[in-house]
């Protein structure tokens, strides 16, 4: 008789389960195909299955930006360029994860921004302002965009491409922008003067036009009426191509001629000038305007609350002697960081978020600013594809007011060939408020200009070399 061992019983037993259950050996010959399939494939193609899906983002890309808008720089609406930036990338480049922060406030974003750069924790891509942008070049914290990138600033306006760069480096790309324009009062010049400037005036006209509109209406009431109000010594001075302080803030050329004629310009025009009344009082002839609030005023339903009963329109701003009609602009621009790791995708997101035409006219349509880009107000001032004007979404022509013209597309197109960007650099505000508080100084002691200003220029050179 023969014996077999426990381990033998076993083997035994489970040969039998076999026999009687002849499918599962099928079962698991099935599994075991089924199982090497899916290995060939999540290994062979990775963008299969749910292993690939895993896989898929291989690279990560963050981005940077605001909401909201205050003050002169009011670029309200970035946040859905942004948006529609990283949409655009997503569709052609889906294997980089694309993250970012929502949610930040215009008024905090600095501070923000500052703070992750000194974490090591910044995004790679980012949208800033002047100030933030000259701090950040200074520290040489952005990468250079400057080699390979020839061939692409001929569709940016030259003025906006020029501010961003800095000592000769070019370190951003315009986004947007926001020109300043002078807002006339047809019907005040027509009654008052006879007729009203076109876009190429001098400081002379405006000075004549200012000198025949002030004084007061005569009549059952007596009503003060006035040239020009809310214009500065600043705007005389950029019109007449002068410059005030080095990209950085540490030299100033106040004293030089263009910036002396610009004050003095500025001091002569004292009497004519007020910033107690508005414009849509109907009683003034100019103000300064920023095309944000021209676009703003001319779009329903900005334009029926706004309501003024006179026919008005925007204009260049007057050309000084040693400049043309040039107006201060401000702008957004899009920059990288020095340690980004994925610099090849941080340049696809920057020139999508700077150069596609799509998300440049989307700029029209979400935000009362201009494009940085050269291509698009040429098409609208042509009337291509009036259908799809990027403001046409905002605007209902139906309800505007008759006496209020559509926005001059080519004007600003114009305009911004020739701008002047404020380049603002770190502390801007506090140096800029001592200059005017000299200059203020100087005016009421003093017509000399020439000798004022050596002096101030002096005393300012001190002060920036403190700060």
């Amino acid at each position: 008789m023969m014996y077999r061992t426990k381990e033998e019983n076993a083997l035994l037993r489970q040969d039998k389960k076999s026999v009687s259950n002849p499918g599962t050996g099928s079962l698991r010959t099935l599994l075991c195909l089924f199982l090497a399939v899916c290995a060939f494939f999540a290994f062979s193609l990775p963008d299969f299955g749910p292993l690939g899906l895993l896989h898929r983002h291989t690279r990560v890309l963050t981005v940077g930006f605001f909401c909201g808008g205050d003050g002169e720089q009011d670029f309200e609406g970035v946040q859905n360029i942004v948006l529609q930036a990283i949409e655009r990338y997503r569709e052609q480049y889906p294997d980089v994860e694309v993250r970012f922060e929502r949610g930040i406030p215009c008024e905090d974003y600095s501070e923000w921004l500052m703070g992750k750069f000194l974490d090591g924790t910044e995004p790679d891509v980012f949208v800033a302002r002047q100030e933030d942008l000259s701090v950040l070049s200074v520290k040489k914290m952005l990468l250079s965009l400057s080699e390979g990138s020839a061939e692409k600033e001929t569709e940016f306006y030259a003025p906006l491409l020029e501010a961003c760069r800095w000592n000769g480096t070019l370190y951003a790309l315009p986004v947007m922008c926001n020109p300043q324009m002078m807002a006339v009062n047809r019907d005040f010049l027509r009654k008052y003067v006879g007729n009203d400037p076109g876009a190429d005036w001098s400081w002379g006209e405006f000075h004549q036009m200012c000198r025949i509109c002030t004084g007061t209406s005569s009549g059952t009431q007596e009503i003060l009426r006035y040239g020009v109000t809310g214009y500065t010594w600043e705007m005389a001075a950029a019109s007449n191509a002068a410059r005030l302080f080095d990209e950085n803030g540490i030299e100033n050329y106040l004293d030089e001629t263009k910036c002396v004629q610009a004050v003095t310009f500025h001091y002569r025009l004292s009497s004519l000038l007020t910033d107690m009344v508005g414009f849509e009082s109907g009683q003034v002839a100019f103000s300064p305007m920023w095309a944000s609030d021209w676009r703003k005023y001319c779009t329903a339903p900005y334009s029926v609350e706004k309501g003024e009963d006179f026919a008005w329109y925007c204009t260049t701003m007057p050309g000084g002697p040693g400049g043309s009609n040039i107006s201060r602009t401000e702008m957004l621009a899009g920059a990288i960081s020095r340690r980004c790791a994925g610099r090849a995708e941080a340049r696809a997101f920057l020139e999508i978020l700077s150069g596609d035409e799509e998300v440049q006219r989307s700029v029209l349509d979400e935000t009362w600013s201009l494009p940085a880009s050269a291509q698009i107000l040429p098409q609208l001032a042509a009337g291509a594809d009036m259908e799809n004007d990027g403001a046409s979404a905002r605007k209902d022509l139906q309800n505007l007011p008759p006496k209020v013209q559509e926005i001059d597309y080519g004007l600003l197109d114009d305009v911004l060939k020739n701008a002047a960007v404020i380049r603002r650099f770190s502390g801007y505000e506090d140096i800029f408020n001592k200059l005017d508080s000299e200059i203020r100084e100087a005016g009421s002691s003093s017509g000399n200009f020439a000798v004022s200003l050596r002096r101030i220029s002096n005393t300012m050179e001190k002060y920036t070399r403190k700060q």
